[in-house]
């Protein structure tokens, strides 16, 4: 059975090929759309945005995609901006990027502060994350790998076919 796919995981999705296709090779690791929060039913707090977390690096992390009319949209975040520090935490050369990220959306509790280079300036972004309820199954992609059994299966982790990307 087909699996219809958002516009976001579209989006996701093309940003990774773009991605692919410039990097001396394959995506093999996840990376995050940049959401965070609990399980279960809980609140969560998401920015609208895929970032590549894959390599920590002294030059922040990169903006692959960027869903329209989201929070990281709408406090102006760019695809290609590179992530520098979230509500006070670094990501320049932070150990454990990903989770890094996590913590510093789930500790802001929607709050945002971003520092971010752009064009060689460094900009200062704020303003609110979206608040997602989770009552079942995830509204956004979560992880976006090229490589099968990247990302541990969970409850609410549904494979998806791509069959067009426009």
């Amino acid at each position: 059975m087909r699996t219809r796919i958002t516009v976001l995981c579209m989006l996701v999705a093309a940003a990774l090929l773009q991605a692919t296709q410039a990097a001396a090779g394959p995506v093999t690791d996840a990376v995050p759309v940049l959401q965070a929060g609990t399980a279960g039913g809980q609140a969560r707090y998401a920015l609208g945005a895929v970032i590549d977390s894959r390599t920590p690096s002294a030059e922040g992390l990169v903006v692959l995609a960027v869903t329209p009319d989201a929070a990281a949209d709408r406090i102006g975040v760019r695809v290609g901006d590179r992530l520098l520090a979230i509500n006070g935490r670094r990501l320049d050369d932070a150990p454990r990027p990903s989770a890094t990220l996590d913590g510093a959306l789930q500790e802001g509790n929607g709050a945002l502060r971003l520092e971010v280079m752009r064009d060689g300036r460094k900009l200062l972004l704020s303003g609110r994350a979206d608040m997602v309820a989770t009552g079942g199954a995830a509204q956004a992609c979560g992880y976006v790998s090229d490589q099968q059994g990247v990302v541990p299966r969970s409850q609410d982790i549904f494979d998806v076919e791509i069959t067009q990307i426009e």
